[in-house]
């Protein structure tokens, strides 16, 4: 069957990169200027592609010329004396022709840099006052989760003033930053420019004791895909306080006290205390207690949170551990209240066996109140924090989200992510699944902060009870691990609940894992059948890392994971494969090859992504050689890319 698209590119690459280690010329000094190391790099590069395409029965073939050379600089001189001028000097330029339709093709393993600058200016080095200015200038292209060409301009300036001393020392740091950022494939621009002014200063009054005071001013102005503009402007200051109340620091107090004042399109106000005791005390025991208030302000709401939290925990020989914890949290927005309350007790027993092997066991229960004064309305929820993780699945807090009101951003608040680009939402019962989107702004595990609007149903109260037990047997010197984790979640004393959306669930884990030191595989199903999002999965996943004689080099990553959405009878699975072998023919020679395969299926989701590599390379004397074979497909949707190639390189190292 034809395929919608199909895509065949030959490449053939000749590098010839002569590296001129000009440090070989001893330091040397013309007056007052001081020159102590100097290296640099002349390179030239000549490329042929052709691209072969089909698409709807059209064909087309386009050929492509690249020739590039470049030099490289870097530089460390002085004026007078090393204590008074430095001088840091690093230097790029790689010029380039091209006749070609398009800009590149994605080069899948490293960062391809077309033009640098980097000066460092250091006066007064280790002295009583420091001074140090910098300017940095880099174009580059490189890609995104192996999807998405990026064409990145970053231009860097600013200094730092130190005052350095033992009784107070002072630091003033400005600096000036803009980046442009262009999707070859999307067409999307971003332009970031950020001005950021920051104070520090540090204060110790003895040996047992550090404060640390910071004001900082950010102009933040961000323009995404010319759709819109944003431009904040914030003010930071925060006081940390760290002191230990005896020699041996057993008793530890620590503080923070911070404010926050935004201006711009996102107006805000923020006011943030912690406090946090740790105390050692004698037979083993261990004390901790935090205290947080936080005061938020904006034109949609004010919220006030109080929390107080404290836990005694007590070590029992080396077999068993205790604790017993509280926490009690008060809330008040303009449109609710809202308190909850929490107790509990835990415990982890530990107890070897005969076959050095190990039983740990582990049981968690805690009681949850909560009650919620408000009527029936629409609340506004900002900065929900969450971490997005490939084959997680993340919901956000509250249900019956409007999604037309969703809006994901960084942490700093100021780049605003696209639906479909950078995220999908998935609706899950009357709760709101979110996805990162490969090739997007954001990484695999980045944090983000989510606002959107929720309906609150009303007044409510009730209880919740949870159980959480673990079992895991270790035999042989950890050869073999059999494990069992399962939870329970329920609900008393239900008041005006009917229109709450509770999350009943048991969660059933178990899996066995073999570890023989240079590999590692495993298996674990998890059945978690939950009011709000039940589904069954299965897990797989095996690392091998075996260097033999460092003549034969093998490692290899695997994670598959397949879930069954029960609700919605669809599944959804994520494969992550990675490998590479490497083979020392010779001392100096060594044969190579990687390869890497990715896959999604799911609601919204459909991608296949192989990438392999092939290499040879070899030294003689100061000659340089490396010839390699390269293959990248990808299909997505309906769309499918292939980028085939070969190259040689030959360099000359001084």
């Amino acid at each position: 069957m034809r395929l919608n698209t199909l895509k065949k590119i030959w490449i053939i690459t000749l590098c010839l990169p002569v590296q001129v280690g000009v440090s070989q010329i001893g330091p040397f000094s013309l007056g007052i200027w001081h020159h102590t190391q100097l290296s640099g790099e002349v390179m030239i590069r000549g490329l042929y592609r052709g691209e072969k395409s089909l698409f709807n029965d059209i064909e087309e073939f386009h050929k492509s010329g690249h020739f590039m050379g470049g030099l490289g600089i870097h530089s460390r001189s002085y004026l007078w004396n090393p204590g008074i001028i430095k001088l840091d000097l690093d230097a790029e330029f790689y010029p380039e022709t091209r006749q070609e339709n398009y800009i590149q093709i994605p080069d899948r393993s490293e960062v391809r840099t077309l033009g640098k600058l980097g000066l460092n200016v250091t006066l007064f080095n280790n002295k009583p006052i420091t001074l140090t200015s910098f300017a940095n200038y880099d174009q580059s292209y490189f890609n995104r989760d192996y999807l998405t060409d990026i064409r990145y301009k970053n231009r860097q300036l600013g200094g730092m003033v130190s005052l350095n001393n033992k009784v107070l020392p002072v630091s003033i740091t400005v600096r000036n930053q803009k980046w442009d950022q262009e999707e070859i494939q999307t067409g999307r621009l971003f332009q970031m420019e950020q001005t950021n002014f920051q104070g520090r200063a540090t204060k110790s009054f003895g040996s047992q004791d550090t404060h640390e005071l910071i004001y900082s001013y950010d102009d933040y102005f961000y323009n995404q895909a010319e759709l819109y503009e944003v431009k904040n402007f914030i003010h930071r200051l925060s006081l940390d306080d760290n002191i230990y109340f005896d020699p041996k620091k057993k008793y530890n107090l620590y503080s923070r006290i911070s404010y926050r004042q935004q201006e711009g399109n996102t107006e805000l106000k923020r006011f943030e205390v912690i406090e946090r005791l740790f105390f050692d005390l004698p037979k083993n025991f261990r004390f901790r207690g935090n205290f947080s208030h936080y005061n938020f302000l904006d034109p949609y709401q004010r919220l006030i949170q109080n929390r107080i939290q404290a836990r005694l925990s007590q070590r029992l020989y080396q077999s068993l551990n205790t604790g017993i914890f509280v926490e009690y949290a008060q809330t008040n927005q303009s449109v609710y209240n809202e308190s909850n309350s929490r107790w509990g007790f835990d415990l982890d027993y530990s107890k070897k066996i005969p076959t050095n092997g190990r039983l740990n066991l582990s049981y968690r229960y805690y009681r949850h109140h909560q009650e919620m004064e408000s009527d029936a309305s629409t609340i506004q929820v900002r900065d929900e924090e969450h971490i997005l993780s490939d084959g997680e699945i993340v919901l956000l807090n509250k249900p019956y989200v409007d999604l037309l009101t969703v809006i994901a951003k960084d942490l700093s608040g100021t780049i605003i992510y696209q639906e479909g680009f950078d995220y999908i939402l998935i609706e899950r019962n009357n709760f709101i699944e979110i996805q990162r989107v490969l090739g997007g702004q954001i990484d695999n595990n980045d944090a983000i902060l989510v606002d959107y609007q929720a309906q609150q149903p009303g007044s409510y109260e009730f209880d919740l009870n949870n159980h959480s037990f673990s079992a895991s047997l270790l035999l042989f010197t950890k050869l073999l691990e059999v494990y069992y984790r399962g939870s329970i979640q329920d609900y008393k004393n239900l008041t005006n609940t009917d229109y709450l959306t509770l999350n009943y669930y048991d969660q059933h884990i178990a899996g066995v894992r073999f570890d023989v030191g240079l590999a590692r595989a495993g298996v674990e199903y998890d059945h978690y059948n939950s009011s709000i999002i039940p589904y069954k999965l299965i897990r797989y996943y095996a690392s091998v890392n075996w260097d033999f004689r460092s003549k034969l080099l093998l490692s290899f990553h695997g994670n598959l994971r397949d879930y069954l959405m029960i609700n919605y009878v669809e599944k959804q699975k994520y494969t992550d494969l990675s490998g590479r072998v490497a083979y020392r023919i010779r001392p100096r020679s060594m044969v190579s090859l990687e390869m890497g395969y990715l896959m999604q299926r799911g609601r919204q989701l459909d991608l296949d992504m192989l990438t392999a590599r092939a290499e040879y390379n070899t030294v003689y004397r100061q000659l340089y050689l490396k010839l390699g074979l390269e293959w990248y497909q990808r299909k997505r949707y309906a769309s499918n890319y292939v980028i085939s190639g070969a190259y040689v390189q030959l360099s000359r190292k001084f």
